[in-house]
């Protein structure tokens, strides 16, 4: 349908329909309804037809919003069976792709119940396939999201200091965030302190921040919903030795991890890169057990997943973490990540702060 913004991207999934023998796709996911027609309100529901036909499923609420962040789409206002058997009728499709990655077994059998005349047929990242590679105007989107975090992390190190809870300092970057014109990417940020901080994911508690402890910092901000995703591990008062070590291991990882993320390489092969330095160690117990690097983009965690099992090759305008890290159950942990864009010059590290040890 010609007027629709980025047409490539439309083209390119109806392209993957006709190769699959599908006449329309459907999806109501929150990332791949904005990704395809530009709507982020939320209640959308996009079908595509092989033949290039784009349609939005909103409701009134969103009548205003549609037709202008959707130029080129058919705003149907509606919803439930009725309305999209309307639209498959128009289009004339009875095999439908649907996304089992991103509909619920309840749905996708009330969908099914309800239009018995058409065959749901999976199209497992038939949006990602093309989402994996970002746009300029993309990589613009996340480079922004990061300007806001450069300036914000340095604001929040500021209130370091022992007493401090892991709530407080939460708090004041979701508002530091939201006060610079940005979105916070995470519910809860995560902020974990001394024996906590080998929790990978230990979401900011009422923990007191204490002399002598590690605090990571892994944060997530949004611009447009485009998100960047980086991690900082300082320590307060004093590093000791063992801190030292384990800093220093992690930051190897990180940079050779960084260094090896170059086009054409495996998605295997960063992983193994940053793993191999740790498990070189006398640390190599305690080396990280999840995948180095995920890609962002709409959402914080998306294609490529870099691990020892990722069956991506790396490629220009791919977006992607490098985070290894060291967790010593009940001592602490160290992570460091930063958002890498993937080019022919080679890797772009986004973030412009320094990622020595800092001691507070």
């Amino acid at each position: 349908m010609s007027g629709v913004k980025n047409q490539y991207r439309i083209t390119a999934v109806g392209k993957q329909l006709v190769e699959l023998g599908l006449e329309a796709f459907i999806t109501s996911n929150s990332a791949n309804v904005q990704y395809l027609s530009g709507f982020t309100g939320s209640a959308g529901t996009v079908v595509l037809g092989a033949n290039g036909e784009a349609i939005l499923i909103t409701d009134s609420r969103y009548t205003e919003q549609a037709q202008s962040q959707c130029p080129g789409f058919e705003i149907i206002l509606g919803g439930g069976p009725n309305t999209l058997k309307a639209q498959f009728e128009k289009i004339g499709a009875k095999r439908v792709g649907f996304e089992p990655n991103h509909t619920n077994v309840a749905s996708f059998e009330r969908m099914k119940a309800a239009l018995p005349e058409i065959e749901f047929v999976s199209a497992y990242s038939i949006v990602e396939n093309v989402r994996i590679i970002k746009s300029e105007e993309e990589i613009e989107y996340i480079r922004q999201a990061q300007r806001v975090m450069d300036r914000v992390f340095p604001k929040l190190l500021e209130l370091v200091k022992p007493g401090i809870t892991e709530f407080e300092l939460a708090t004041e970057f979701m508002y530091q965030v939201n006060k610079a014109g940005a979105q916070n990417g995470l519910p809860v940020p995560i902020v974990a302190s001394g024996w906590r901080s080998s929790l990978p994911h230990g979401t900011a508690s009422d923990k007191k921040v204490e002399y002598g402890d590690f605090i990571t910092f892994d944060l997530v901000v949004a611009v447009k919903n485009y998100k960047t995703d980086m991690t900082r591990t300082v320590v307060v008062g004093k590093a000791d030795e063992k801190q030292k070590a384990v800093y220093e291991t992690v930051l190897k990882a990180q940079r050779e991890g960084i260094a090896s993320m170059v086009v054409g390489a495996s998605g295997v092969h960063p992983d193994k890169v940053a793993r191999d330095v740790i498990n070189a160690t006398e640390f190599k117990d305690f080396c990280f057990q999840y995948g180095v690097g995920h890609g962002v983009g709409l959402d914080v965690h998306e294609r490529p997943f870099m691990g020892p099992y990722c069956p991506d090759t790396l490629a220009e305008g791919m977006v992607i973490t490098m985070e290894p890290g060291i967790y010593i159950p009940g001592w602490g942990g160290v992570r460091i990540e930063d958002v890498v864009v993937v080019t022919e010059k080679g890797p772009e590290v986004l973030s412009t702060l320094a990622t020595e040890l800092l001691i507070l």
